[in-house]
Formats: structure tokens, sequence, C-alpha cells
């Protein structure tokens, strides 16, 4: 990398700070003997312009976001006789401390300002039987696309790519994730029952309006859960992080988790090949999951037929006949209703 693509020193930049400062801030005549002295440091050496780019972007910065913190700072007043602390340029102590302080502000801002913002940022979503794949830009050595990312029916996701993570958050629905190693920058996936994080994995995360489930294919994965009814601004956790080693998975439900537990690992993503898996599940939680390859959903009609064991793979491709299915392995009724949605009742 060349002189030119550096980043400005940081000592240059806290001299040109305090150039900038007394020019802005000292009496009428301090303020033209540093506007001097900063025209001709800037044009002593090209490291000495770039430096003063950098930092009266900083200064503008600090302007913008704290501008009481600038009016603060004395003008240049002289210092008593024998005082021994006055600066070479001029400048009484609490001045040079004031300034000291812009600097550290200003470059505490800068740089958190920096971290903050994202390299790369999507949003995906998926309809009704639609299955979509992505790929990220994330790449460890910047050598093209990285991670990549599954979508099954009716999901929702969001992506930002920052330069020491990289997060996604899933908003509804089952996503696969095959995450690109990278020590430095963590893939967290954030749901509402929790976040999970991984350097390097392959996983699902679901959240279809009820429990939120996690499986691991390959890998590991540690889930921090989330407390229940969990907002944004809540940042206590809901429970002890769990690790999972695959082939695993866990399920949160209303701020707990269930027990970790083997999967066969053929079960992880199985939409991605045209097929709907349940293992020994509740049916209100399958049905969400049929709903995602169907025209016209299926409804319980009754906590009874919702608590009904699901157990079983069915071609996705044939959700919009399911009714029919169910009824042949479960005690179970189909009752179609004139808005097109399918009521499933007990015998």
């Amino acid at each position: 990398m060349s002189d030119a693509m550096q980043a400005p020193d940081e000592a240059l930049i806290d001299q040109a700070l305090g150039l900038i400062a007394t020019s802005a801030m000292a009496t009428e005549r301090g303020s033209r003997r540093a506007e001097g002295r900063l025209a001709a440091w800037r044009a002593r050496a090209p490291e000495h312009e770039a430096a003063y780019r950098e930092a009266l972007r900083r200064w503008q910065l600090l302007g913008a976001v704290a501008p009481e913190m600038r009016d603060r700072f004395p003008p240049d007043l002289p210092s008593p006789a024998g005082d021994g602390e006055r600066g070479k340029e001029g400048l009484s102590r609490r001045t040079l401390i004031g300034l000291g302080l812009a600097a550290s502000c200003t470059t505490l801002l800068a740089g958190g300002w920096y971290r903050s913002r994202p390299l790369y940022a999507a949003s995906y979503e998926t309809g009704p039987g639609q299955l979509s794949q992505v790929s990220l830009p994330d790449h460890g050595d910047g050598s093209g696309l990285g991670t990549r990312i599954d979508l099954s029916a009716r999901t929702r996701l969001d992506v930002r790519l920052y330069r020491d993570r990289r997060v996604a958050t899933l908003a509804h629905g089952e996503a696969l994730f095959t995450v690109t190693p990278d020590a430095g920058r963590p893939f967290r996936v954030h749901t509402r029952g929790g976040v999970a994080e991984v350097v390097g994995t392959v996983f699902t995360a679901s959240d279809r309006g009820g429990p939120v489930s996690l499986a691991v294919e390959e890998g590991h994965v540690r889930f921090s859960p989330a407390p229940r009814d969990a907002r944004w601004y809540d940042l206590s956790p809901g429970g002890e992080p769990v690790d999972l080693r695959a082939p695993a998975a866990v399920t949160w439900r209303d701020g707990k988790l269930d027990p970790v537990r083997r999967i066969a690992p053929d079960s992880v993503a199985a939409w991605r090949n045209g097929w709907l898996w349940f293992d020994d599940q509740r049916l209100d939680e399958a049905l969400p999951a049929i709903n995602a390859f169907r025209s016209r959903p299926l409804e319980a009609a009754s906590p009874a037929v919702g608590a009904l064991r699901l157990t079983g793979r069915f071609r996705s491709a044939d959700a919009d006949s399911a009714a029919g299915l169910l009824e042949t392995i479960l005690p179970l009724r189909a009752e179609p209703r004139a808005d097109g949605t399918v009521e499933l009742r007990m015998r």
C-alpha cells in the first residue's frame, strides 16, 4: 500500500487540531497568527495536508454532535508572569487541556462513527412458496463472495456487514446460513428468541411467530436466549448461553429454552431439497411452516387440534394438498371457509 493510501498519523492530526481550534477560538490577533501558522504547517509536507483534512473533519464532527463543547474552550489568554506552563504556541494551560480533550473526543466520536457504519447493507424477502439464495461480500481476504444464505418461503432477513462483525436480523421465516470463517468478524444472527454467534458453520434459524428454533448442520453455534417479550432496548439475557454442536437443535419458547436435542443432519433446512420435515412436532407449530408454501393457510380450530403431534416428511410442492394428507394421518377433518382458509377440526 502506498503512503498516499495510508491513514494520517495521529500525532500530526493532534497538531492540526490544536492549530484549527486556536484559529477558531482565539482572540482576533491570536486567530490571525494561528491561521498563518496553520497555512505554513499544511504546506510543509503532503502528510501534514492529509492530517489537516482529517483533523478538520473531526472538528466539524464535534461541532455537529456537541457544539456546546467547542464553545467552552477559553480564548487565548496570556498566562501570569512566571507561569512556566505556557505552550510554545502561546496557549494557556486551560486551552491546552481543552484542546487535548477536544482531540480525544473527536477521535472517539469519529472512531465510533467509523466502526458503526456498515460496509454493506441489504434486505431480502421471499413470498409464498418462493425460495431464494444470496451470497454476501464478506470473504475474509476480500477475494469475493463468501457467506451463503438460503431463504425459505415467506422469509424476511436484513444483513449488515461491519468492519468488526457481521450481523443478520431474522424478522420472520427461516434461513440457512453457510458462514465463511473469519475469527476477527464473528457472524451474529439476531432473532426474537435471542442471538446466535458463529465464526464459521452451517445452521438454520427459524421464527414463524411461535417458538424460535436453531438447528446446526455443521460446526458450532453459541445461542444467547432473550427474555420473554424482549425489545431492542432490553439488554438483559434470558438465560445462560448454550453451545450447539452439530447435529443439534434447540427451541426457544416464551423466554425459556427447551433441552438441546440431537437431530438427523438431513432434517436441517430440508426445504432446500423440496421437503417439509417434522419430528414429533406440535401441529400448531408445524402449520406455519406448511402455510409458507400454501396459497391459502391451514388453521387449527381449537387448542386440542394444535396439540396433536406430527411426524413425517412431505413434499413442499404438495403443500396445497396438505389438508387431505393431514386428514389421513391425524383424527382431523378439513373444512374450507368462504375466505379460502381451511379450518382443521377434530373428528
